[in-house]
This record gives C-alpha cells, sequence and structure tokens, in this order.
C-alpha cells in the first residue's frame, strides 16, 4: 500500500503538461512540451490469476501542436518519445521453476487528433478522438 501511494505522489508531480505559450488568440496555434512518468504494471501467476504487483518506472516527453480550426474545433498533433513495457516474476527464488524478466521498450509515438473545447461558466471541457502511429 505504502509503494502505490509513493508512486501515485510521484505521478502526480512529474506528469504534468508544460505549456510553452502565453494568451494564445483563437486563431493562433500553440506549441506545449509534454513531460512526465510512466508507471506500468503486470503480475500473472501460471493459473492466470493475478500476483504480486511489479512497478515498471519509465518516462516520456516530447512536444504538441495545437492548430486551431474553428471557434471551439481544433487539430492536434505531436511527437512523444516514450517507455513502456513490464516486469514479472513467476514462482519464488529457489524454486524449481522461478521466472523473473523485465521488458523496457522504448517507443516514438505520433497522435493525431480533433478535439472540441466546449465553453462552460468556469472554463473549457476538452473532449477529442484520433488515431496514433508508434515505433
Amino acid at each position: 500500500m505504502n509503494k502505490n501511494c509513493f508512486s501515485t505522489v510521484i505521478c502526480i508531480l512529474f506528469s504534468g503538461v508544460l505549456v510553452a505559450q502565453g494568451r494564445v488568440s483563437k486563431n493562433r496555434s500553440a506549441m506545449q512540451l509534454k513531460a512526465g512518468a510512466n508507471f506500468s504494471n503486470i503480475s500473472i501467476t501460471e493459473d492466470g490469476s493475478v500476483d504480486k504487483a511489479n512497478t515498471l518506472s519509465s518516462f516520456h516527453f516530447g512536444v504538441l501542436v495545437d492548430l486551431p480550426l474553428a471557434s471551439i474545433l481544433s487539430f492536434q498533433g505531436g511527437l512523444l518519445y516514450t517507455g513502456k513495457g513490464s516486469k514479472v516474476e513467476f514462482g519464488k527464488p529457489g524454486d524449481a521453476v522461478y521466472v523473473q524478466g523485465t521488458s523496457g521498450p522504448m517507443y516514438i509515438e505520433m497522435p493525431l487528433q480533433l478535439v472540441a473545447k466546449i465553453p462552460i461558466v468556469i472554463g473549457k471541457i476538452f473532449v477529442g478522438a484520433g488515431p496514433y502511429g508508434a515505433i
């Protein structure tokens, strides 16, 4: 439980979006820098049930661009470098069948999406959808 609380605090502190812009008018594009932490988890026993949690920590960073198309609609694209992966452990150390492994691939991702920025009384609600490619 303590490890999960610590991971949550770290995630909150380091996964914010840094916005590299001042006040932007409705017709101007905006560039954003994004950086943060990734915490992935996978744990499965031989019979398919959940074993203990093994968290793999990684990071992501990149550049995003917001191009307004209409008063409430914009196109967002970007280029991100991100780490993903998993840690697995089957059995117990010293057993005849004990396997421990880590996989930590790094990806270059390109998200593309249309975003509606719907004004409400205290700000805006953002709703977006679109594909992304990764290698």
